[in-house]
Formats: C-alpha cells, sequence, structure tokens
C-alpha cells in the first residue's frame, strides 16, 4: 500500500496542552469522516511537539516534509508569525 503526506494547522495561541486536545478532537472527526482502518489516510493518534520553531512557512512545511515516516506519529512546529503565529501538523500516512 501506499502513503500520503496530510497537514493542518492550529491557532497558535494555543499552548502545548491546548494542541494535544484540540489535535485529539481532530484525529476524532477524521476518524469518524473516514474511518477507524490502518489505510484509511486519517491522521495518527500520536502527536509530537517538536520544539522547533520557524519564521517562514514555507520553511516549516519543507522542514515537516522531510522529517514524517509512515506509520511514526505526527509531528508539530510552531510558526512565529507576528501577523498570524500558527501550530503546524504533518504525518505521513498509509492508503
Amino acid at each position: 500500500m501506499g502513503a500520503e503526506n496530510v497537514s493542518t494547522s492550529f491557532d497558535g495561541k494555543l499552548d502545548k496542552q491546548g494542541l494535544k486536545k484540540a489535535y485529539q478532537a481532530m484525529v476524532k472527526q477524521d476518524e469518524y469522516e473516514k474511518g477507524h482502518g490502518a489505510y484509511q489516510g486519517t491522521f495518527p493518534h500520536d502527536l509530537r511537539i517538536t520544539g522547533m520553531t520557524f519564521k517562514d512557512v514555507a520553511s516549516a512545511w519543507d522542514w515537516l516534509e522531510d522529517n514524517v515516516e509512515k506509520w511514526e506519529e505526527a509531528k508539530a512546529v510552531y510558526l512565529d508569525d507576528p501577523k498570524k503565529p500558527m501550530w503546524l501538523v504533518e504525518a505521513c500516512v498509509a492508503i
């Protein structure tokens, strides 16, 4: 079977606990919409907050793309944009 990267973003005003809660709620909704099977393309249950901070969105997405692996947890980085700070999350999922 194949794999693809999936990504999303969350409000940068969330602290780490808030991000984890928001992520879990999103995973639950994702499973409701797509199903619970291993090859449904849903986000993984586990989220690792990497501690990485980026000033520009392109660099953040590039780093995530290069650092997520199939069957591993989703990874989050922080985008420190003064106008719109956010958490960026990406995972490589089985399809």
